[in-house]
């Protein structure tokens, strides 16, 4: 890519074509005098006034048109904006639309040199219209080249205007197409055609110049002013000063002085000729900024002072006065810093001889690094006075100093520079040979910054010799390179050339935008860092040298405006200070995805993001359908990626320069996803990673599939416990984008793609900082919502009282809101009467959830005064709030009045015996499947009476939660002794509490208890020692009668295991690690037994990573990921943590939430319906019945057919048992 001009204010604009005024009644030719050019519009301005007293109306319209065109000619823009509204008003009242043409087509340009685009667009594609309806070639080709030159101006002054570069070249060839047309066919009128086809070639030549096509520019244009020759133009013709002018331009960037000389001066003298100022003051620009690229600023100031007397006499030119005025400035700089280097030349000589003197002597050394700063010093000066010449001097000679004092470091330094002067010199070969050096060198010693400058740079000479592509892949390369070195700035250059590349060079929107993104993202991040905008364009502030350089590149590539504005996203997801990027194929494409130093990732959540990052990168247009790719694995040279630390050793090993194959499995139709991303775009908002990829992670919950098992039976054979099934049974229906950080004003585009999307039972927002001014917006999106029920989870967010009366004003949610979780948010008292309203309006409301909630006994007074027996509500969880006994035991007492309920949460309450007793009556007046005592203080006397009281209007239980109790081993032994207990109790919590090895025992032999129907155990932190520990899970994995336990927790029980693996050791020492290793050869063997298991907590047990790696080979080798039964395998290991688990188990899930109580509340609603479903006869679902008695079944049902006589031949007979039976041995 072309160095370009010095500064961003010594700009020479190019000339365009400006079309003359359509034919009106002739003035007197204009002069060189003033006097005459006075006298000339004098005489238009009568003849005006002649007209409009006869009341000519068209004869009127057209001297106030001729007047408007003279006074824009003389630089008068405001006068002659009057004088052309005056023709375009008449034409508009009293003509016909063709005698408006003149009146738009003056308008539209008038407009453009007063930089009024918009009003300038407006009257242009008015005029191009009518000149279509009239089918006037010629000025619809005038017309196309005004557009033409509006929207490259457009293009010019903006810093991201893709649509303009677009328009602009669309309308140039136009014009182009429609010369050809009118030269190949002259109109019958006679009316020439010849200086819209030169102009034609001098817009296209134009254009290519700022596309930096600077050989395709000069063609152009030279072939434009041949045209002129054969066809006898005269000297001072306005096309030739501009193509004159346009080609100076073209040359002075070619770096061939004399021929640019020859081209300016040649405009100059033309506009000197016909008079025209703006084109004489824009000569002399031009010819300004020749004299300063050749060091000669004398003359240079000489020009501009020349150009600022023009630009003077003329009236509306404030833009170019700002710019003569900047240049003036620029050139003084220079000036004051060629002077400043010329007398450190000087030094340079005298340290220089001083070397030669000390040659040979200890004090010669001591002189190389003076010298070197010196040479420093010199090399910036030059590249501020962009004297390339001299900073290929001196960088060759810091070369030469640098390799005498061995300092490969500055050595390497010494090549990139030599590389940019060569660049900037136009000698690209010498520049590519010196970068790639320099890159080898930087590569062979390990400097990502060196490597990252010299790829950029490598890139920026690739352009510069139209191998387009391999100047993208090289800016690609720095940018990796620069985000592993963490070089912001450098990220920054090498994003904005990809983005040049992708809009100009290959014209591919969709990636542009999307790297404009990341452009727009880092800059936020550095905005207090990076103020380049007012620096020359050559001048970089920093004071490393590479940095220079690295900053140079950019700035090429910033002021030719080549980038676009982005629609969406990203981020999702921001390169922050400690990542790395991994590329990864997908189909035919390459992701970048950054690597988090920091945060839980595993290699599930990367597939998830790469299938979303895919999406986001896709054209719209195959956007439309909302279908994603399944990553089913990850592999790099047909090794599968297990796990994301064999993936980080893997890029590690390689230096980050690996491709992983992502391959697709299939795709997902997730048209939420589809509709959020429009959305997004819609309100110019970046889609939010995290709710990308919870929407696409939207599953069937462990807990609904549980219950699908159990209840297929019906689903299967009766429609209406189906449709009952349904509301319960989470489907992509439901949408759960808890923890994404979603804020009042990010949640709107989701929120209207659900608007959009109507059809969604369950709404979780939990964990992100939404508050009041959200549920208003939910309140609109509701009145479509068409679903039986409506689940809405918005706990840990910061949802105010007020939440819960939008929430009774709100019809929807009063007719359906079936659960509502609105814990750990600021409520307080305030929220009484609100509750009072949200229990006495939602007649479907069976879970209600407040725990945290800052609220005290006088709203539980009020809500039990609320509840009466009619009410629906089944849970109820107010833990962690300041309640008294005394409002505790009324809302227990009233709770017993209820017909429903059956699951309570007093987590965190301190029960005194008051309140243990208030407990016990409701446990006897209603059966409780799930209560949650943790952190309540019962002690071993309340936990008893209050499972004594449980079992007394039930048989099972389906969650018990005693954790941090002060319990010990006899309540251990009490429950494991208890034969209703044994067989009644589901899922059961006693961490925290110390019942040791004895109680370890106790819960052994309940597990070991073939009538035992416990799920899931959860003993972290009892003291199980290492006897304990091993008795526990022995007893998961001995047991052949019980396959019901899938999830056990046996977390921070073993404090003193260390396993040694050092050497050298004495016997005693040697004689504990063999024990240790035993211990864990069982623990080992116990867990590939234990195959039922489908999650295993084994955290902060003083297991090492080596132990950990042997349980995870023990997990995998007794569940094969091929089996359907078990799916595939996943591990979790982080400092103390390992878990183990299979697919469909999510670990490290905060406890709030992490419940199944929903499953559990359908299936205590659907079980007393069973005994009315099947019938005690039928072989389905046949209680207590095993697989194995399918086996007598089947002898029983086939035996008699083998003493049958009578009929021959074949029969085939087939016996469906799938269903009979109720467990597996």
């Amino acid at each position: 890519m072309v160095a370009g001009v010095v500064d961003p204010s010594i700009v020479s604009p190019f000339y365009y074509k400006a079309p003359k005024p359509l034919p009106y009644p002739q003035t007197q030719e204009g002069s060189r005098d003033k006097r005459r050019e006075m006298a000339t519009l004098s005489s238009a301005k009568k003849s005006y006034e002649y007209a409009k007293a006869e009341g000519t109306r068209l004869q009127e319209a057209q001297w106030a048109n001729v007047i408007g065109n003279m006074l824009k000619k003389s630089g008068k823009y405001a006068e002659a904006l009057k004088w052309l509204n005056i023709d375009y008003d008449l034409s508009i009242k009293y003509l016909s639309q063709s005698h408006c043409l003149p009146a738009c087509q003056s308008l539209g340009e008038l407009y453009l040199c007063l930089e009024v685009f918009q009003h300038a667009l407006l009257f242009q594609k008015k005029h191009l219209q009518l000149a279509e309806d009239a089918n006037d070639l010629v000025e619809q080709q005038r017309a196309n080249t005004q557009l033409g030159r509006t929207y490259h101006e457009m293009f010019l002054r903006s810093e991201d205007d893709h649509f303009s570069v677009q328009n602009a070249r669309k309308y140039f060839k136009a014009a182009m197409k429609l010369a050809h047309i009118i030269k190949e066919s002259p109109p019958t009128n006679n009316c020439s055609f010849l200086e819209e086809y030169i102009d034609a070639h001098n817009n296209i030549g134009m254009l290519e110049f700022d596309l930096d096509n600077l050989e395709e520019a000069r063609k152009i244009l030279t072939k434009g002013l041949e045209i002129c020759d054969e066809r006898g133009v005269v000297e001072d013709d306005d096309g030739r000063s501009r193509l004159h002018h346009n080609l100076g331009n073209v040359y002075m960037k070619l770096r061939m002085w004399d021929s640019a000389r020859e081209h300016i001066d040649k405009d100059i003298l033309i506009c000197q000729r016909t008079e025209h100022r703006q084109g004489e003051a824009k000569g002399y620009i031009n010819l300004g900024e020749l004299h300063y690229r050749v060091q000669n600023y004398q003359e240079a100031l000489r020009c501009y002072q020349k150009a600022l007397d023009l630009t003077n006499l003329m009236e509306g030119e404030d833009p170019l006065l700002k710019q003569i005025h900047q240049n003036i400035g620029t050139v003084k700089k220079a000036a004051e810093v060629m002077n400043e280097l010329q007398k450190e030349e000087q030094n340079l000589k005298k340290l220089t001889e001083d070397k030669e003197d000390a040659r040979g002597r200890p004090r010669e050394r001591h002189c190389l690094p003076q010298i070197i700063a010196s040479l420093d010093c010199l090399i910036e000066k030059s590249r501020t006075t962009i004297a390339w010449a001299k900073l290929c001097e001196f960088a060759s000679m810091k070369k030469i100093i640098s390799s005498e004092l061995h300092d490969k470091q500055k050595l390497i330094d010494s090549f990139l520079v030599i590389g940019e002067s060569y660049e900037n010199l136009r000698e690209f070969d010498k520049a590519l040979d010196w970068y790639t050096r320099s890159w080898k060198e930087y590569q062979f010693i390990g400097d990502f910054e060196g490597q990252a400058l010299a790829k950029v740079n490598i890139g920026n000479v690739l352009d510069h010799t139209n191998n387009w592509q391999g100047a993208l892949d090289a800016f690609k390369e720095s940018y990796k390179l620069a985000v592993r070195a963490n070089l912001p700035s450098i990220q920054l250059t090498a994003l904005e050339n990809m983005h040049y590349s992708y809009m100009i060079r290959f014209d591919k929107a969709e990636e542009a935008r999307r790297v404009k993104l990341l452009v727009e993202e880092l800059k936020q991040q550095r905005n207090k860092e990076f103020h380049t905008e007012n620096v020359p364009e050559d001048l970089c502030s920093s004071s490393n040298s590479r940095s220079k350089c690295a900053t140079l590149v950019s700035e090429n590539i910033v002021h030719r405006n080549a980038v676009s504005r982005p629609i969406f996203l990203s981020s999702a997801d921001k390169h922050n200070q400690q990542c790395q990027v991994v590329s990864f194929k997908i189909d035919k494409d390459v992701i970048h995805y950054p690597m988090k130093a920091t945060g839980k990732l595993s290699i599930e959540s990367m597939k998830v993001e790469l299938a979303c990052l895919y999406y986001l990168g896709l054209p719209v247009e195959r956007r439309s359908d909302g279908i994603l790719p399944i990553i089913k694995v990850i592999k790099l040279g047909g090794r599968v990626i297990e796990s994301l630390e064999t993936l980080e050793a893997t890029v590690s090993e390689h230096m980050g320069q690996v491709l992983f194959d992502a391959c697709i499995g299939g795709w997902n139709q997730k048209r939420l996803i589809k509709l959020y991303t429009d959305c997004c775009n819609t309100l110019c908002e970046t889609p939010n990673m995290k709710v990308l990829m919870k929407l696409y992670d939207q599953e069937v919950s462990p807990e609904a599939s549980v219950l699908r098992q159990k209840f297929d039976i019906l689903v299967m054979s009766f429609t209406t416990y189906d449709m009952m099934l349904s509301r319960y049974v989470m489907t992509d229906a439901d949408v759960a984008v808890s923890g994404c950080g979603l804020q009042d004003f990010s949640i709107t585009p989701l929120l209207n793609a659900l608007d959009a999307y109507k059809d969604f039972a369950m709404l979780d927002l939990s964990h992100n900082l939404l508050g009041n001014s959200t549920m208003e917006k939910l309140q609109k999106v509701l009145p479509g919502y068409t679903s039986y029920g409506l689940r809405l989870d918005i706990h840990c967010n910061l949802f105010g009282p007020t939440a819960l009366l939008q929430i009774c004003e709100c019809p929807v949610l009063v007719a359906r809101l079936e659960v509502l979780n609105i814990s750990e948010n600021p409520l307080t008292d305030a929220c009484a009467s609100y509750l009072l309203d949200v229990l006495e309006k939602c007649k479907t409301l069976y879970s209600l959830s407040m725990e945290r909630c800052c609220i005290t006994s006088r709203t539980v007074l009020m809500v039990a005064d609320a509840l009466n027996a009619g009410s629906p509500l089944d849970q109820l969880c107010i833990g962690y709030n300041d309640i008294d006994d005394n409002a505790l035991a009324c809302l227990l007492v009233k709770l017993g009045s209820l017909k429903r309920f059956s699951r309570l949460n007093l987590n965190g309450l301190e029960l005194n015996k008051r309140a243990v007793d208030s407990l016990c009556g409701l446990a006897s007046t209603l059966p409780l499947f799930e209560l949650m005592l943790r952190e309540t203080g019962i002690g071993m006397d309340g936990a008893s009476l209050v499972t004594n009281s449980l079992f007394i209007r039930t048989e099972e239980i389906f969650k018990l939660d005693l954790s941090y109790c002060g319990l010990t081993s006899n309540y251990a032994l009490k429950i494991s002794t208890n034969s209703c207990m044994i067989c009644g109790i589901y899922e059961l919590n006693l961490s925290g509490n110390p019942i040791k090895e004895e109680g370890s025992k106790a819960l052994s032999s309940m597990l070991l208890n073939s009538k035992c129907c416990l799920q899931v155990l959860v003993l972290e932190k009892c003291e199980l020692g290492v006897a304990g520990f091993l008795q526990i899970i022995q007893a998961v994995s001995g047991s052949l009668t019980n396959s019901y336990v899938e999830e056990l927790n046996l977390a921070d029980n073993v404090k003193s295991l260390h396993v040694a693996d050092q050497v050298g050791l004495d016997d005693d020492c040697k004689t504990t690690c063999q024990g240790e290793f035993s211990f864990i050869q069982k623990v080992s063997t116990a867990i590939r037994k234990a195959t039922n298991l489908r999650f295993l907590d084994l955290s902060k047990n003083g297991f090492s990573k080596q132990s950990a790696e042997v349980f995870y080979s023990a997990w995998s080798r007794s569940r094969p990921s091929d089996s359907s039964l078990y799916g595939s395998r996943g591990w979790h290991m982080e400092e103390e943590t390992i878990h183990l688990f299979l697919e469909g188990i999510k670990c490290c899930v905060k406890p709030c939430c992490k419940t199944n109580s929903f499953s559990c509340s359908a299936y205590r609603q659907l079980k007393p319906l069973l005994d009315l479903c099947i019938s005690s006869n039928q072989g389905a679902f046949a209680p207590g019945h095993s697989i194995q008695d399918n086996i007598l079944i089947a002898h029983d049902m086939f035996s008699g057919f083998k003493g049958k006589k009578g009929s021959t031949g074949a029969m085939e007979i087939k016996l469906d048992l799938e269903k009979a039976y109720d467990f597996l041995n």
